[in-house]
């Protein structure tokens, strides 16, 4: 009996945590969906690396369909995603060690409701830098809005793929 009920508590806790990871790296709002962000929207989209090519990174700028200003960096790493996305006020810009100066927007991601800075620079029309989360800077190259719109619309299914597995382990370890 003892072991029915600790496993029941477990899988409740477990559940919740899942459902909080879920909420935080897949799911939407509700009021923004990544994947309805429109190409004219787009006002900045920046595309990057990082030195050994294993990620890549996208910042972008954007006015939702809820009509909010949203500034996002997104991190694609081994088919998986990273979103730090949310409204902003903008900060102060910085400069980095190289001379590159970054606009820095502090962001409260829509996802976790946690304060994070992230930022850009363009360098000329084709050329930019972006700054994330740990003012971490990356060389790219800037982006057309349908690019944007692509990048976005790509985050949006990994996090949807994501949060259904997520649930389908939650809905393994409730059925046990």
């Amino acid at each position: 009996m003892k072991k029915r009920v600790l496993a029941v508590v477990l899988s409740t806790v477990m559940a919740m945590s899942l459902a909080a990871c879920g909420s935080a790296n897949g799911g939407s709002t509700g009021e923004i969906k990544l994947s309805n962000v429109k190409a004219d929207k787009v006002s900045v989209g920046v595309y990057a690396k990082d030195e050994d090519a294993e990620e890549e990174y996208v910042y972008a700028m954007f006015t939702g369909s809820d009509g909010k200003d949203y500034a996002c960096f997104i991190d694609f790493f081994d088919d998986s995603v990273d979103v730090t996305c949310g409204t902003y006020k903008e900060d102060e810009p910085e400069t980095d060690d190289d001379g590159i100066e970054y606009k820095v927007y502090d962001v409260t991601d829509i996802y976790t409701e946690d304060e994070y800075s992230i930022g850009y620079s363009k360098i000329d029309d084709s050329t930019g830098y972006v700054m994330d989360t740990s003012y971490t800077g990356y060389k790219g190259d800037m982006l057309s809005g349908e690019k944007v719109v692509e990048y976005l619309s790509k985050a949006q299914k990994i996090m949807d793929t994501e949060a259904a597995e997520d649930a389908e382990i939650v809905d393994t370890t409730e059925a046990q």
